[in-house]
Parts: C-alpha cells; structure tokens; sequence
C-alpha cells in the first residue's frame, strides 16, 4: 500500500527501464521470429495505482532480465498527440493490471494504430465466456498473478502479436465503428 501511494507521486515523468540498469542472464533469449530487433512494450498509466503499475513493473523487470531484445517504455504526462506519436511505435501496449473492462480508451486508440493490447483482471476470462467472440474485443487477457508469464508467452509467438493487432485494428474499424454503434 505504501509503495503504491509512493508511486503515485513519482510517475509523471516518462520513466525507461533499460537492460543496462540490470543484470541479464548469461545466455539471453533471442527472439529469431523478429530478427533480434527490439520490441517496444509500453505502458501509458493516466492514474498508476489504479492502473496496477506497480505490478507492471514488477513483470517488465523480469522480462527485461530474461530477453535482451525487450525494452519498456512507461509514459505519462504528455499531450494525447505525443502520446499517439511514441504508442505507434509500440509493439504491445500493457493496458493495466486490474482491468474490469475488455478494453479501455488507450486500449481503443492502440487498436487504431494496430497495436495489441494487454489487459489483466480477475474477472475478464469470465466476462469473455458471457459474450459472443464476435462483439468482445480481441485484447490479449490474463489473470494479474500470470502477468509475466503472458508477457513470455506473447515474446515467445511474435505472430500472436502481429495477428492480434491487426484484429484490433479490423475490430475497431467495423464493430466499434461510428456507422455499426450508431445502427444499433
């Protein structure tokens, strides 16, 4: 709970944890699918303990420990058009960490740009099972505990990545689009 409350005051900067600042395995993963190009998971909080940084963090300094190629960006305080600009260069977006909604404002904006999204919750698989596949939006889900462990899993199968931006961008475009809402 301090730590939280801490955090809270400290985030209104942009804050980079780099591979540099930690000490990576002798033998890093490599991620042959990407031809070894970085791959840029950010993280856009607008309120950080609600948004479950501080296990987002927690996640993203293990991955960065376990995958050299990885780097994350956390951004805050910028105008939406300069945080536009840096999420385009994304190649994930972890949304949050205690989501009950399947997909939030940034989350909608990332699709636009064909970038996945990541959310963890405690009841969105459950949420997921009550609605057609067809009207949910295609973020990728996992529970807050297994957090990490999605980020491995998405490193590990860059084409999930790849395919689940591209449906976010088709979903935005057609079922969340202006014509489709406005006919229901």
């Amino acid at each position: 709970y301090i730590d939280i409350i801490r955090l809270g005051r400290t985030c209104q900067a942009q804050t980079k944890i780099s591979s540099e600042n930690l000490h990576p395995p002798e033998k890093p993963k490599v991620n042959k699918a990407l031809k070894i190009r970085k791959v840029n998971i950010f993280h856009i909080p607008s309120h950080a303990p609600g948004k479950g940084t501080y296990l987002i963090r927690e996640a993203m300094k293990k991955i960065i420990v376990e995958y050299d190629f990885v780097e994350y960006n956390e951004i805050s305080g910028l105008s939406n058009s300069e945080v536009l600009t840096r999420l385009a260069e994304a190649d994930l977006l972890i949304d949050q960490a205690y989501s009950d909604l399947p997909l939030s404002g940034i989350g909608m904006e990332a699709f636009v740009l064909g970038v996945p999204v990541l959310l963890s919750g405690y009841g969105l698989l459950d949420l997921k099972s009550r609605y057609p596949l067809e009207v949910f939006p295609p973020t990728i889900i996992c529970h807050p505990s297994r957090l990490a462990d999605k980020i491995r899993s998405l490193l590990n199968n860059p084409d999930v990545l790849r395919e689940t931006g591209e449906k976010g961008k088709n979903f935005v475009e057609t079922v969340w689009s202006k014509e489709n809402v406005s006919q229901r």
